[in-house]
């Protein structure tokens, strides 16, 4: 995306704090101004994952000015559509087995439900296949430590998704792992609650201790897999995921969605970054 005169070009200095280097963005989106930051300030602030985003520029753009084409819209509810009801029907022997295997590890329910926010704040229904005990999802020490990841503390391991061990199943482990949990989601994908690429849904009790910029992530319709989910994974911190989340969201288009569901395969093959 080419330099013009709305372009605000942020630069980041090591004495400056990251508050003031997030006011900024904050400011272009309210602003509407399109925004540019340098890759080697962004891995001086430690998002390195975020700086290695594919492009050939040193700048990494965020078109805040955001276009969400009726042609864009349909094609990308059409993709979802076929594809989610084309992977029901090949993951289906698959889920029935895993449903065996959850039933006679952790007995019924089969699957986690519980309420995340879409792209508009509302609620809308999760599902899962169920990998934890039940309770964990009132568990104080996640929600505790969910907070303080949010929040940056250095108390918080990054590198690890925020859930109590002690509460995973050991069918979940494996679930978790390579993703095999999140197949029912792909029902939330063909009704249309959820797309097959977008930033994940978050819980309300987190939305509600966001960051005014964080919220920024909740722009585009919530899906299965996304920017950080291929690039990061596990191994970012809450704000690096919120970015990626953010810049796919000023970039979205079909042939990216297209390149980060081909991308999801291996992740989810290999298990990297699972838990």
């Amino acid at each position: 995306m080419p330099l013009t005169s709305s372009t605000q070009i942020i630069t980041f200095h090591p004495e400056a704090s990251k508050e003031n280097f997030f006011h900024g963005l904050n400011d272009a989106f309210l602003n509407k101004k399109n925004l540019s930051i340098s890759r080697k300030h962004l891995v001086e602030l430690g998002y390195k994952h975020l700086a290695m985003l594919p492009g050939k520029s040193e700048l990494l753009y965020f078109n805040f000015r955001i276009r969400d084409p009726w042609a864009y819209r349909i094609g990308k509810r059409f993709m979802d559509l076929i594809a989610s009801l084309f992977a029901i029907l090949i993951f289906l022997p698959l889920g029935i087995l895993i449903s065996i295997f959850v039933l006679l590890d952790v007995g019924w329910p089969l699957f986690f439900i519980q309420y995340r926010l879409n792209e508009k704040a509302k609620k809308i229904w999760f599902i899962k296949f169920r990998s934890m005990r039940l309770g964990s999802d009132k568990d104080i020490f996640r929600m505790v430590s969910m907070e303080k990841f949010i929040n940056g503390e250095k108390s918080t391991e990054v590198g690890k998704k925020i859930i109590n061990g002690k509460l995973v199943s050991r069918t979940g482990k494996f679930l978790r792992k390579y993703s095999l949990d999140e197949l029912p989601q792909l029902f939330c994908v063909f009704i249309g609650t959820m797309s097959l690429v977008g930033p994940r849904p978050c819980l309300t009790h987190e939305f509600e201790i966001y960051k005014d910029w964080h919220k920024l992530r909740l722009m585009a319709k919530p899906g299965c897999t996304g920017m950080w989910q291929v690039f990061g994974r596990s191994v970012v911190s809450f704000d690096e995921s919120v970015l990626m989340d953010i810049y796919y969201s000023t970039h979205r288009n079909l042939l990216l969605d297209i390149k980060l569901i081909i991308k999801t395969i291996p992740v989810m093959i290999t298990g990297k970054g699972g838990l």
